[in-house]
């Protein structure tokens, strides 16, 4: 028999207020992420290690749909495993509810802490204070996005002794009903690092970008009133950002314009891009949908004039043109 040994250290957590859910691992195994986390947005999450039961994640699952309690969940994962003792399982409902079981034939240190929100467990640490660190850290960052929470809950946990055997491999994922890349999915965050000798800094330095250009891209086009704290947050801190590329402040200021809201923020990133690549049309175009936004049609038109004298057969900036003409002369 083939035991796959996924000792790790876990938080599921979800943001009752967002509705967003996520799990984030890491472990001294290759692919953390493979095994480990199980997300439905909609009902909940499973995180199934130690001496990994996979049949866990999509069983338990299913019974989230049915509306079972994450207490009732692990009961019935109990009475279908004969290795049960070996297991490690919590399950959290997208209301908050969670339970967790460790198995009294998991490798020390092994536990689990639950609370409203969340549910933090590991197994093969270096010792308890592992989860309490988790614990301390996702507790102390409560107005971050939940995918940043788990970020740090992570660090905190491998700053106090992580896996005992080391470390290899980490994962985040966070869904959020029509979250993911244009609402094809419910995918808002998903970064693995299945194999490096820094997981938790990859994993950090990943997500630094994938804020902007994917996470807060779909709070935008989301746009509702829960998600609101979250996008200002993350405005704020590209404000402060000194790294980030014209293509990263473009695209945003391209989504706030668009939509008619925080349109000044826009304004200033479409001009912050400029000023990164000053001779690119579509970023020129980008200020003049600004302008149009907060209602000065006059610089909206010789934003699109600048554009078109750069890309002078471009047909989509002459047909700009002649639409903020035509506002102008209203």
């Amino acid at each position: 028999m083939i035991y796959f040994l996924f000792s790790t250290f876990s938080i599921i957590a979800t943001d009752t207020i967002t509705k967003e859910i996520g799990i984030g691992s890491c472990s001294k195994v290759l692919g953390v992420g493979f095994l480990v986390p199980w997300i439905d947005p909609e009902y909940g999450a499973v995180a199934t290690q130690s001496f990994v039961n996979v049949k866990f994640g999509k069983l338990g699952l299913e019974l989230l749909k049915l509306g079972y309690s994450p207490k009732e969940i692990v009961d019935i994962l109990k009475s279908s495993d004969s290795l049960f003792e070996l297991r490690q399982v919590g399950v959290l409902n997208i209301n908050g509810d969670g339970y967790a079981f460790t198995g009294n034939k998991n490798f020390p240190y092994a536990g689990h802490i639950t609370s409203k929100g969340y549910v933090i467990l590991g197994n093969l640490l270096k010792s308890e204070n592992v989860l309490k660190e988790m614990e301390k850290a996702f507790l102390s960052n409560i107005n971050k996005p939940l995918a940043e929470r788990i970020i740090l809950s992570l660090e905190a946990g491998e700053k106090a002794g992580g896996d005992r055997r080391g470390k290899q491999s980490c994962v985040v994922i966070v869904k959020l009903k029509n979250g993911g890349f244009e609402g094809i999915d419910d995918r808002l965050v998903e970064i693995r690092i299945d194999d490096s000798k820094k997981p938790i800094e990859d994993l950090k330095r990943i997500y630094k970008n994938w804020q902007y250009e994917y996470m807060l891209i779909s709070y935008i086009r989301l746009s509702n009133k829960n998600l609101e704290s979250n996008i200002k947050y993350l405005l704020q801190s590209m404000k402060v950002s000194k790294d980030l590329s014209a293509d990263s402040y473009n695209n945003i200021a391209w989504e706030l314009c668009s939509r008619n809201i925080f349109q000044e923020v826009g304004l200033e990133f479409s001009l912050k891009a400029n000023k990164l690549s000053p001779k690119d049309a579509n970023i020129m175009d980008t200020i003049a949908k600004c302008y149009e936004s907060l209602g000065n049609y006059k610089e909206a038109l010789n934003w699109l004039e600048k554009a078109l004298n750069i890309e002078k057969n471009n047909n989509y900036f002459k047909s700009r043109i002649e639409q903020i003409k035509g506002l102008i002369n209203e």
